[in-house]
């Protein structure tokens, strides 16, 4: 829907709530790259993908606002994986990876508590090595396109 907004009009900027995390890339191929052409910003809402990308693989954990089913759950344990080799938490990866693309101006985590705030100011400052992304790459656990935080 946001393609054919983009190509039909004129918009500074769109919100792509959890279709550009570590979990989804999608937006790449068509989205990104017609807003690119057209000079529009994207604002990442839902880096965690209804949570999921916190928690990491446990039973009952969301995705997209549903229980993750159990390919998301594998493929956040390998996410997890990596992250937990490199000494970073998933969710600091989740909340960063977004912003490596030159389109992204700015994410919106969400947060329900004072908490949950400063949580996620933490992990928006928390140091991620550029082995971290590489591993993810070469993992195929970030699609190859992806531009990557540095």
């Amino acid at each position: 829907m946001l393609f054919d907004f983009v190509e039909a009009g004129h918009f500074d900027y769109f919100l792509v709530g959890g279709r550009y995390t570590l979990l989804e890339q999608e937006p790449l191929a068509t989205l990104f790259p017609a807003c690119e052409r057209k000079g529009t910003k994207i604002v990442i809402g839902g880096p965690y993908n209804s949570g999921n990308l916190v928690t990491g693989p446990v039973k009952d954990a969301t995705f997209n606002t549903k229980i993750a089913p159990p390919a998301v759950l594998d493929r956040v344990a390998r996410l997890h994986a990596v992250c937990e080799k490199h000494n970073v938490p998933l969710p600091a990866a989740a909340l960063q990876f977004p912003l490596g693309h030159k389109q992204v101006v700015s994410v919106i985590p969400g947060a329900r508590s004072v908490a949950e705030l400063e949580q996620n100011l933490e992990f928006m400052r928390w140091p991620i090595p550029t082995a971290l992304w590489s591993e993810l790459r070469e993992e195929n656990l970030i699609d190859p396109a992806a531009p990557l935080p540095s």
